[in-house]
């Protein structure tokens, strides 16, 4: 009888203790896309909205030796469609901005970029995706100015709870409206490490080794990619990421002068960077500084930049 009363009494508690999670904190991560730095709401809805207002400030916008300062303003809106709040199998997302600079007009536009995703797991281990994005006139995270369309199936591998490897396979294809020359299809390989820690940082490292094809075969490379990003929360409402990136570029068909004697040009890139996420509700508030070097046996084209970003996004 005294057994009966006593589990009359806890039995409530052992289901409420079943119920609710011991720790409702995320862990945050980055992504190949705009999903990195969404905070998810408290009720999942499959489509969500999003308004931002970046601005850009660049001590060198037209990356030359000759430094031209400018001030940039991106806004836009965006949205994404998920199938589910966990480990969706399909994912769409869509983005328009509007890009104004001052001290040129060379980057001034309107950008629209789409992109979808779908695939799931195979085994508890394996999971395998298809990836389709294209892009007009670049993307509101880059300032370049191009036509692509990219094809990128790829696969991921889990080493238990907390670890996992990606393969990436990528077939893209660039149009540059005022470059036609620089016309391209680029294909590239990658293996990227992903570790998640128990305080909820994460640490991502990738190789890869990617070619690019020209119209023009002066704009032929290969390219060497290793690519490094720690985020860790600072807090329950602050997000660092810190990141580094060394790029080894070999053109095929375009040489340089080097004490009387044509050699194949080689250029080195080290952009390093930092940034932190600010969320206050569905508003983000976001800083980063991104500093970059770039360095060629041409001596024209050895050249620094630096570029400080604060943007502040809504999501609805």
């Amino acid at each position: 009888m005294i057994r009966f009363l006593m589990l009359l009494v806890l039995a409530p508690s052992l289901t409420l203790a079943q119920v609710v999670p011991t720790s409702s904190r995320t862990t945050p991560g980055r992504a190949d896309s705009t999903q990195r730095r969404v905070q998810q709401p408290p009720s999942f809805r499959h489509l969500q909205l999003q308004t931002f207002v970046m601005s850009r400030l660049d001590d060198n916008v037209n990356r030359d030796s000759l430094h031209v300062g400018s001030v940039g303003v991106i806004t836009g809106a965006g949205a994404l469609l998920q199938s589910g709040p966990v480990r969706p199998w399909f994912t769409a997302e869509y983005d328009i901005a509007v890009h104004r600079y001052s001290a040129t007009e060379r980057f001034n536009r309107v950008s629209q970029r789409g992109r979808a995703t779908i695939g799931g797991r195979l085994t508890k281990w394996w999971t395998l995706e298809a990836v389709a994005e294209g892009s007009l006139q670049g993307s509101f995270e880059d300032r370049d100015v191009s036509d692509q369309l990219t094809l990128q199936p790829r696969m991921d591998f889990k080493l238990g709870s907390d670890r996992r490897i990606r393969f990436t396979g990528s077939h893209r294809w660039r149009r540059y409206p005022e470059a036609p020359d620089q016309d391209a299809r680029n294909r590239f390989v990658a293996a990227e490490f992903r570790h998640r820690m128990p305080d909820g940082a994460t640490w991502e490292s990738e190789f890869r080794l990617e070619e690019n094809v020209a119209a023009v075969t002066r704009f032929d490379y290969q390219r060497t990619t290793w690519n490094s990003v720690y985020t860790t929360p600072l807090g329950s409402h602050v997000t660092l990421e810190v990141e580094m990136q060394y790029r080894l570029q070999a053109y095929r068909d375009r040489t340089v002068e080097i004490e009387d004697e044509d050699v194949l040009r080689r250029d080195h890139r080290l952009q390093p960077g930092a940034g932190l996420v600010y969320r206050l509700g569905r508003t983000e508030f976001e800083l980063s500084y991104e500093p970059e070097w770039r360095r060629s046996n041409d001596p024209s084209r050895s050249i620094d930049q630096h570029v400080l970003l604060f943007g502040m996004r809504r999501h609805w």
